[in-house]
């Protein structure tokens, strides 16, 4: 079961929030980019780590679960950012839905 913070000194790695902006490239395909929007006070949370056979090929991915205060533009396609990492929204949870916080359910990305 997910933690619900109440401790906001729990928020301890500052993270840039950035969103994804997709634009067409004249070719037919879409170029991605990512825009910063704020720094924000994080929990960073590691859930699990998975090592998957793709295509011959061992491919790793870590999860981890970001809570940070709540904010009702976060969207999933947006990522974290914290020094070289990189930390790809696939969800989103309000833990208590009294909009205090969001839990971000990700994948760590190269950036």
């Amino acid at each position: 079961m997910s933690r619900t913070f109440h401790d906001p000194g729990a928020l301890n790695h500052r993270m840039g929030l950035e969103s994804l902006l997709e634009t067409a490239d004249g070719i037919g395909s879409l170029d991605k980019q990512f825009q910063p929007v704020a720094t924000v006070w994080a929990a960073l949370e590691p859930k699990r780590h998975d090592e998957r056979l793709l295509a011959q090929q061992i491919d790793e991915q870590g999860s981890h679960i970001i809570t940070i205060r709540f904010r009702p533009d976060v969207a999933t396609g947006w990522r974290f950012v914290e020094g070289d990492r990189s930390f790809e929204i696939v969800a989103i949870t309000d833990p208590d839905e009294r909009h205090r916080y969001l839990q971000c359910h990700t994948k760590e990305v190269a950036r």
